[in-house]
């Protein structure tokens, strides 16, 4: 019995020191788990717990970045960004950013966090918006519109610090919206207005609305006119593009990053309010840089002579304003350094690249013209008054009326040997000038035109023809022509029943072509001169003769007299906006041609043939 017990107990506690080892090494291994799973915990607890400190961007630099040689071959692309599907740009721009030798990548994204992060701070300090035309509307009105508003308003009130009020000014407004625009009289009396008529679709217009000398009403912002206004020399002192999503909307197809990186080289500065919707994890200012490199990127790929080579901009978020849980900045877009490759004017095709403008934030507009045998930049007539071409203006689109006004505003002056519609120039506060000869640039005739020199009532027809007004001009186009007996460019109707050849107007009837007879219009007192008896002036005017480089007599007289009438009797708000356009085939409704207006054009292109018969 006493050996039983005695090996019993050795069993026994053979078993509970093999129990006591395992269950001590589990407690050990158990216990280093609990350690290490509560320390995982506490440090995704502390980062998640940590202070986002928002980014602050006050003043933003874009440079285009220096020339680099061409990139190594690329890995295999991502197929997604951020948990959304890429697109074959977005592809190209992960591709681009995994290559830092790249020269015009685009620039790396925040992460999402600080994204947020900055968008929550806007939102907390932004401007709570009202609706200031709420009773004058049908319906609800677009998120745009309201922010639009709020922000020119909140420019009103910070007029002296953020807009230059104490020198004339040309200033391009993409979205006039026909309302109250108290911004005309806060600017330099001498500043020039010129504003694209951009209705808000839950407002009825008025029939016509009384605007001040230096206020041009002009047709909607349209695809082709946005891009062929981009494609002239012509520079603003300020732009306002604040309600860019219905841009976006009126210029369709365009994308957003041509449509910005474009419009800023434009301008000397822009005021600018981004779309509300579809750039989750990028800034406002980050869409803006974006679109800075994007343009650039494309200029270099396909090596356009038109359009932007070099663009650098400060970029400032002012203020910010809520408005249906939208919160929108309102920046302030400063070029400090432009160069553009710009056609003759507008839809200038036979010829393409002609001007190289480029100025910067403290230097002059310098134009340089191609077609010179030694090009050497110039000083622009842009630094001495603010100014666009005469027909640049009229080719965007005009109401008859103010068309008819500056027809009579040209009629005062001497007249050009060759009175081609971009001799003359439209300036503040509102008057036609002769446009200056810059130094060296000889007469500025296009290289493969003819000098014309119309006199009497043939030249008055030829302006009419230009500028289109008068009863013949309004109803029918005109095409360029070349004349294949002398080589001279013509003009002809496209049904043929006008033409302007020799310095002469003339008219198909049975017999053939004969010149165009006028009778004496201070006899017959003809209305289509007089405005019905209120401008008898004008009757005088027009049989002054018109000779070359002599100042016509009593024509400005007349030209104050037509000015008044227009400004009495208000610009019609309905009324159909004709954009005047002298070649062939080029208007706001031809697609056949429309990417001739544009920066796309790398040669020159051939004008219309001559019709068969003459």
């Amino acid at each position: 019995i006493g050996f039983c017990l005695n090996r019993f107990c050795n069993e026994a506690c053979m078993a509970i020191q093999q129990l006591l080892s395992v269950s001590v090494g589990f407690s050990l291994g158990f216990l280093s788990y609990l350690v290490f799973v509560y320390t995982l915990s506490q440090q995704q607890q502390d980062a998640h717990h940590a202070p986002h400190q928002p980014t602050q961007i006050q003043t933003e630099v874009i440079r285009p970045p220096p020339a680099a040689p061409p990139p190594p071959p690329v890995a295999a692309p991502l197929v997604a960004v951020d948990d959304e599907q890429a697109t074959d740009d977005e592809v190209a721009d992960i591709n681009n950013a995994m290559q830092p030798e790249q020269c015009f990548c685009d620039p790396p994204r925040q992460p999402r966090e600080k994204v947020n992060a900055y968008k929550h701070q806007v939102t907390l300090s932004a401007n709570k918006c009202t609706d200031t035309l709420e009773k004058h509307r049908m319906g609800k009105p677009l998120i745009s519109s309201v922010l639009a508003r709020c922000g020119m308003l909140w420019l009103l009130r910070h007029a002296d610090q953020h807009l230059p009020t104490d020198a004339p000014k040309l200033i391009f407004d993409y979205g006039y919206d026909a309302m109250e625009y108290p911004i005309v009289e806060k600017m330099h009396k001498e500043s020039l207005f010129l504003t694209p008529l951009l209705p808000q679709d839950s407002i009825q217009l008025p029939g016509k609305r009384g605007l001040p000398r230096q206020h041009i009403l002009m047709a909607p912002p349209t695809l082709h006119r946005i891009k062929a206004i981009m494609a002239t020399p012509s520079v603003f002192d300020i732009q306002f593009a604040l309600r860019l999503d219905e841009m976006l909307t009126y210029a369709t197809p365009i994308d957003i990053w041509s449509l910005v990186g474009k419009l800023i080289a434009m301008a000397r500065t822009t005021y600018m309010i981004l779309p509300c919707a579809g750039f989750s994890d990028l800034t406002d200012v980050d869409i803006v840089r974006k679109a800075v490199k994007r343009v650039l990127r494309q200029h270099k790929e396909k090596e356009m002579p038109i359009g932007v080579h070099e663009l650098e901009v400060d970029v400032e978020p002012l203020a910010s304003f809520e408005y249906k849980n939208c919160s929108k900045e309102l920046l302030k877009i400063t070029t400090r350094r432009v160069v553009r490759g710009c056609k003759l004017k507008w839809c200038y095709y036979p010829g393409g690249h002609r001007y190289t403008v480029q100025f910067s934030a403290t230097t002059d507009v310098m134009l340089t013209d191609h077609s010179l045998p030694n090009p050497t930049p110039f000083k622009s007539y842009h630094n001495d008054y603010p100014t666009i071409n005469v027909a640049d203006l009229i080719s965007w689109g005009l109401t008859k009326p103010q068309r008819e006004t500056i027809f009579w505003e040209v009629v005062s002056l001497a007249p050009f040997k060759n009175p081609a519609g971009w001799r003359w120039l439209y300036i503040g506060p509102g008057k036609a000038i002769r446009m200056p000869t810059p130094p060296g640039n000889g007469t500025l005739l296009p290289i493969d035109s003819q000098p014309n020199k119309p006199t009497g009532r043939h030249y008055l027809e030829f302006l009419k023809m230009a500028l289109c007004v008068g009863e013949i001009h309004t109803t029918t186009r005109w095409k360029q022509v070349y004349n294949p007996n002398n080589g001279h460019l013509e003009y002809i109707t496209k049904d043929s029943k006008f033409r302007f050849a020799e310095n002469l107007a003339w008219r198909k009837d049975k017999g053939g072509w004969k010149p165009l007879q006028y009778k004496d219009a201070r006899t017959n007192k003809d209305q289509a001169y007089d405005q019905g008896g209120k401008c008898p002036m004008c009757a005088d005017c027009v049989e002054s003769g018109f000779a070359p480089e002599t100042i016509p007599k009593d024509c400005g007289e007349c030209a104050d007299c037509q000015r008044r009438n227009l400004i009495g009797r208000g610009v019609p708000l309905t009324a159909v906006f004709v954009g005047c356009v002298e070649v062939e085939d080029v208007n706001e409704n031809g697609a056949k041609t429309a990417a001739y207006c544009d920066d796309s054009q790398v040669g020159t292109i051939l004008r219309p043939s001559t019709p068969k018969k003459m």
